[in-house]
């Protein structure tokens, strides 16, 4: 059973023509990050739009970009990866807080691992907490960090969570967040579809949390593997090809061996 999906009446309210102003949040993907229950460590991050070289692992992570629209209690995303690449594993976290909560009560479409296109309606709802910026330091402290960001456009980031990706033999791929079926809800703002930036350069591109499969204009991540990599999977496939066209060598049933072991000719001469 699905979780509940926040927005449904927020947007009716709301109307199209509401200001947004700048985006309050942004969801990106980084290559560096930790696993579900791991403390981050340092946290360092590129904060640019990245790129895989065949196969890697991109992780999600949420960042903070206003102290006032900061508590986000329902998150809808979608996944998409375009040109002939694929997701083949994910994985929403729902870590241990303090005082022994988890972050969210429930995850929907939370993990998976077969390939896919499309990672559609993951929902991050009904929260314990959430992805709050208030206290984040020491209720948050595995997956919260704030030390590269300005404090003035930018205020901290969390880890969400991954997504593995693949070339799939494609030699150009690119990667997109979306607004889910579900919206991406704050606490504050009330029937105010918030606005929402993904990955780096769509700042301006008008997306609002009830902007329901609305996606980055831009690739939020790219997929380009180096030549090698490229030349590996093109043999591979070409091979396979190879094998299915190429004759059998060895005797055709019922046709008699010559005396020096090779088998007669299939084309009269």
């Amino acid at each position: 059973m699905k979780l509940p999906h926040l927005l449904l009446g927020i947007s009716v309210t709301m109307g199209t023509g509401s200001a947004l102003g700048q985006p309050k949040v942004r969801f990106f993907f980084d290559q560096n990050g930790v696993g579900e229950q791991e403390d981050r460590g340092v946290g360092d991050l590129f904060f640019e739009n990245p790129v895989a070289d065949g196969a890697e692992r991109f992780y999600l992570y949420g960042q903070f970009l206003s102290r006032t629209v900061s508590t986000w209690q329902g998150i809808g995303l979608d996944i998409e990866v375009t040109g002939g690449g694929v997701i083949t594993a994910w994985n929403i976290y729902n870590h241990n807080m303090a005082d022994g909560f988890t972050r969210w009560a429930g995850v929907d479409n939370k993990v998976g691992g077969t390939l896919t296109s499309k990672v559609d309606d993951i929902f991050m709802g009904i929260p314990y907490f959430g992805m709050q910026l208030k206290d984040a330091e020491t209720i948050d402290f595995k997956h919260f960090r704030n030390h590269q960001e300005d404090q003035i456009t930018a205020f901290g980031n969390t880890l969400l969570g991954y997504i593995d990706v693949s070339s799939n033999g494609s030699p150009y791929s690119e990667v997109r967040l979306g607004i889910g079926a579900a919206g991406i809800a704050a606490k504050e703002g009330g029937a105010i579809g918030q606005g929402i930036a993904f990955g780096f350069g769509d700042e301006d591109a008008g997306i609002k949390g009830d902007s329901f499969g609305m996606q980055s204009p831009i690739a939020d991540a790219t997929i380009i593997p180096e030549p090698a990599t490229l030349l590996s999977a093109l043999a591979a496939a070409g091979a396979v090809w190879v094998s299915r066209r190429r004759r059998p060598v060895g005797r055709v049933p019922g046709r008699p061996a010559r005396s020096d072991g090779r088998q007669p000719s299939l084309v009269h001469r």
